[in-house]
């Protein structure tokens, strides 16, 4: 085997790692349950009792295991986890005991027979709902000729979950103007599933969202507005396109502006429309506000800026962007899936 397919194995295994870990870490949680069943079968004549007993050590060995080791799920939401992880196992538990009674086996083995047929489909349920912490990672592209479109999709596939375009001009930014539209267009064919974010770096609001409302059904759109009192009226005059607000350290706008967004972007980069530059501490304070509020006003959060998978670890945030972080590595796919899956370094700063 010649390095390249090492390494293409090794990235299999990475990618799936997860799966690995919780298949390893099931088939223990079942050999416990039987012994458990086991032992107790030589004290307490009840086999019901003894399976209910061995099925909640098996259940909590196996989420404390999952939850600790695995998908390392925060402590906050530790209850929650522990609450669904409970009830799909039982689920799980119930329908494996129907198929059994209804195959009339009765082998020793049929447990974990029968648990492997259905052990995709409990794994996806448990990922989704049991331990969903996974984050969506967005890619930046700038709107100019710097990159090729082509290299950046050989690089990164489809692995982003989302396409995060800056449009720069000369009022926001002299020294990287971004404003090709034609590299927009050929986004959206290269990635024509994914949806896209356009965040808007000028101080031309009028001029580019008229330019932009026919990609209304397309992106959306997140201008600079430090004192919120412009986006209430794009919104009203561009009704037909998605328009939000990127949060920065001089933002001071009321809370009550958030009702009227579904999401924002905290931008966390001391000079906005460069790339390369490491995330700022000062907005820590910033964010974890905006993490306070999501809830009452019901918006969702998008870092962007210098934001490492150990940055990313670090607030309860939805979705993050980035560009050299991913784009300059070696392995870029890896890059994205360590941002997705950052709460694994939550214990690791």
């Amino acid at each position: 085997m010649d390095s390249r397919e090492r390494s293409k194995v090794l990235f299999f295994f990475y990618k799936n790692r997860y799966l690995i870990i919780y298949t390893i870490i099931g088939f223990f949680s079942l050999a416990l349950e039987q012994f458990i069943i086991q032992v107790l079968d030589n004290y307490i004549k009840t086999s019901f009792t003894n399976t209910v007993v061995g099925f909640l050590f098996g259940v909590l060995f196996a989420f404390i295991f999952n939850a600790k080791f695995n998908f390392r799920v925060p402590r906050n939401r530790l209850v929650r986890s522990l609450i669904y992880f409970f009830f799909i196992s039982l689920i799980s538990f119930a329908v494996q005991n129907q198929i059994r009674s209804f195959l009339n086996l009765d082998t020793g083995l049929d447990r974990y027979i029968i648990s492997g047929f259905l052990f995709f489909f409990f794994y996806i349920l448990h990922k989704m709902i049991s331990f969903n912490t996974r984050k969506k990672v967005g890619l930046a592209i700038h709107l100019n000729n710097s990159q090729s479109i082509k290299k950046i999709y050989n690089k990164v596939g489809n692995y982003p979950d989302f396409i995060h375009v800056d449009l720069i001009d000369e009022t926001f930014n002299i020294n990287n103007i971004s404003t090709n539209l034609g590299i927009l267009d050929e986004i959206l064919e290269t990635w024509p599933k994914k949806a896209v974010q356009l965040h808007l770096m000028s101080n031309n609001h009028h001029f580019w969202i008229e330019k932009l409302e026919k990609y209304s059904n397309k992106v959306k759109l997140f201008i600079h507005d430090d004192s919120g009192n412009l986006i209430k009226r794009l919104k009203k005059q561009f009704a037909d396109i998605d328009i939000s607000i990127v949060v920065t350290e001089n933002s001071d706008f009321k809370d009550d502006l958030l009702k009227d967004v579904n999401e924002i972007i905290c931008l966390c980069v001391k000079n906005p429309g460069y790339s390369g530059q490491n995330y700022q501490h000062s907005m820590d304070k910033i964010i974890l506000n905006y993490v306070s509020l999501k809830n009452k006003y019901n918006f969702k959060i998008t870092l962007d800026g210098g934001v490492t998978n150990k940055i990313a670890s670090k607030f309860d945030v939805e979705n993050f962007v980035s560009a050299s972080y991913v784009l300059e590595s070696n392995n870029s796919r890896k890059k994205i899936i360590d941002l997705q899956t950052a709460n694994k370094y939550i214990n690791n700063e």
